[in-house]
């Protein structure tokens, strides 16, 4: 499997899984910040199940859990989950930006997060960011 970093590419073995974090941080001090995760799908598991079953985890386990929008939209021209929520941390408030898109097998999950408020031009920015992925044909 070719895997390219921004620094380079690695070949590993065909049969390895991705399951590499990407972590992004805003060059100032907002503290901004967008992760990207890829979860395969559980074998036999369907797809809509997978996906609610991970948000409510998010509902159940993150202390103070609000939710501020949940909707579907679109990403890389098929139907992708956006959830704005908030919760409470040991040092405060995560305001947080959830993407979700299944690729395939596997869940893409991009995720902003600020522990210092996102203001509604930030969270704006931020989709837009989210909203720039291409994927890469698989051909």
């Amino acid at each position: 499997m070719r895997y390219q970093l921004n620094e380079g590419i690695i070949q590993l073995p065909e049969n390895w899984n991705d399951e590499t974090l990407n972590a992004f941080s805003a060059p100032d001090k907002s503290g901004l910040n967008l992760v990207i995760t890829r979860q395969g799908l559980p074998f036999g598991t369907d797809k809509d199940e997978f996906l609610e079953n991970i948000l409510t985890q998010y509902r159940e386990q993150l202390p103070g859990y609000t939710e501020d929008e949940y909707k579907t939209i679109t990403l890389a021209a098929q139907n992708a989950c956006l959830l704005a929520y908030h919760w409470q941390s040991d040092e405060g408030r995560i305001d947080q930006l959830a993407v979700m898109l299944y690729l395939n097998d596997v869940l893409l999950s991009f995720t902003a997060s600020s522990a210092s408020g996102m203001s509604k031009k930030q969270k704006e920015t931020l989709l837009g960011v989210i909203q720039s992925f291409n994927p890469e044909s698989t051909d």
